[in-house]
């Protein structure tokens, strides 16, 4: 795994992620974690 800092882990991520903070670790996810709910967001998003 990466080791990063909060303010590069802030840069680094894309529109569609989040920061997850705990006092233990930063971690980068996905907004959506279940794959299908992307694809559906991302159809739905391309239909606007």
């Amino acid at each position: 795994p990466m080791q990063m800092s909060l303010e590069e882990a802030l840069a680094y991520i894309e529109e569609d992620e989040l920061v997850e903070v705990t006092p233990a670790a930063i971690r980068l996810r996905k907004r959506l974690l279940d794959i299908n709910d992307r694809r559906r967001a991302n159809r739905a998003a391309a239909a606007e």
